[in-house]
């Protein structure tokens, strides 16, 4: 029986239309299945009330790779990125604040030394550690990935030893405390370490986190700068998508797949719950592991020890939930300087995180399986910098909210 695809991808979300890209380029037969009404997976941009648009799941851009971007020429179909400026801003119960940007040390170290002038001496070596970091670390990102014993003897190779302990060792308290003295220029650095991630701020390998906040160039090239895509997260997988088709990929939205067929020890093609059968070469799973081979694979295709630990042993939880908002007017943040308007902050994203502890008393509250009392928040909103996504004069809100369990 011919098969008429080489390749059969079960999600198109942005990772399952990148390989279906890649795979097309070397001259594969390709079909992406996608059980939504449209591609996109975690990046989209729907609408939640008529005339606002908002980016529903992920929200800021940094960490794909310029290499696929400039590779499928994205920017052929609309792909479109801006840096966010400021990049932070962080209000103080007490009436103070702090901006942050990223790639200005300057702009950044006056801002840290009205709270400590030692605090703004010790930032570039803060920052110089993250290139060190980043140095060893980014040449494997488009590679197979490497265990974590080469990558130790990569840092001891590079004669960071030294920083291979503070990434991987070191909570982020820890860590920060080995660098500044100002309690509330602690607080301003630790969210990047914490942002949906299972720990607080003194729960041991947390920096590696921050690590993934230094380590992207997808605006225009600049690495740890952080922006937003014009249009939304939507025009991501958009773009693919349309990239994709000009390559030859079929892409079909609205069809679920039931079952992965598997003939002697091989993929062999898929079952859509409609009852339909596909036959490929290969199959691609753009679904998480749980679902991919616990419920899609049949129980007798996989080693029965690969299955239990995916069953026991791999974790799918949460500690986020994320509201989107259409806003008549943005919020006023009582800590902001008078002189600088609405618009001005709501560009940069704002961090509700005022102290190491309390970001840890949030993170106590979780573990014990409640939602936190006072939660860590990161606010952003696109609107005021890309007026596609609100009417005149209106604006979209997004609350990322932490930490908050995905089951009691």
């Amino acid at each position: 029986m011919s098969t008429p695809y080489d390749a059969i991808i079960i999600g198109g979300g942005h990772n399952g239309l990148v390989a279906a890209c890649y795979l097309a380029k070397a001259g594969k037969r390709v079909l992406v299945l996608e059980r939504y009404h449209t591609v996109g997976g975690a990046a989209i941009t729907e609408e939640i009330h008529p005339g606002f648009r908002v980016s529903v799941a992920s929200y800021s851009m940094s960490l794909m790779r310029p290499e696929i971007i400039e590779e499928l020429r994205l920017a052929d179909y609309g792909f479109e990125v801006y840096a966010k400026s400021p990049s932070y801003f962080m209000p103080f119960p007490d009436g103070q604040h702090l901006f942050l940007y990223a790639g200005d040390r300057e702009r950044s170290k006056r801002e840290i030394a009205k709270f400590s002038q030692r605090d703004a001496e010790a930032y570039d070596a803060w920052e110089d550690f993250w290139d060190r970091c980043c140095d060893i670390i980014e040449p494997t990102l488009m590679q197979p990935p490497i265990s974590l014993a080469e990558l130790a003897q990569r840092f001891e190779d590079a004669g960071c030893v030294d920083d291979w302990r503070r990434l991987m060792l070191l909570s982020t308290s820890d860590l920060l405390g080995e660098f500044f003295e100002s309690e509330y220029v602690k607080a301003a650095m630790a969210p990047q370490s914490l942002i949906s991630t299972m720990g607080g701020p003194a729960t041991p390998g947390t920096p590696y986190v921050y690590l993934m906040h230094a380590i992207g160039r997808a605006i225009h090239g600049r690495r740890g700068v952080w922006g937003y895509v014009k249009g939304g997260m939507g025009t991501v997988t958009r773009t693919l998508a349309a990239a994709a088709r000009d390559l030859g990929v079929e892409i079909r939205t609205s069809v679920e797949v039931g079952e992965v067929l598997v003939e002697q020890g091989a993929a062999t093609g898929v079952v859509l719950t409609s009852g339909e059968t596909i036959r490929g070469r290969a199959v691609l799973s753009n679904a998480d592991p749980k679902r991919t081979f616990l419920k899609l694979t049949p129980a007798g295709a996989l080693p029965e020890e690969f299955r239990r630990r995916i069953e026991r042993n791999y974790r799918i939880g949460g500690t986020v939930y994320k509201l989107n908002l259409a806003l008549e007017e943005l919020p006023r943040y009582l800590a902001a300087p008078p002189d600088v308007p609405p618009e001005v902050i709501s560009r940069g994203t704002v961090d509700i995180a005022p102290t190491l502890g309390y970001l840890e008393r949030a993170w106590d509250d979780f573990k014990r399986g409640e939602p936190s009392r006072e939660p860590f928040i990161e606010i952003f909103s696109q609107s005021p910098t890309d007026p596609t996504l609100a009417p005149p004069g209106k604006h979209v809100l997004s609350c990322f909210c932490q930490y908050f369990p995905y089951e009691p």
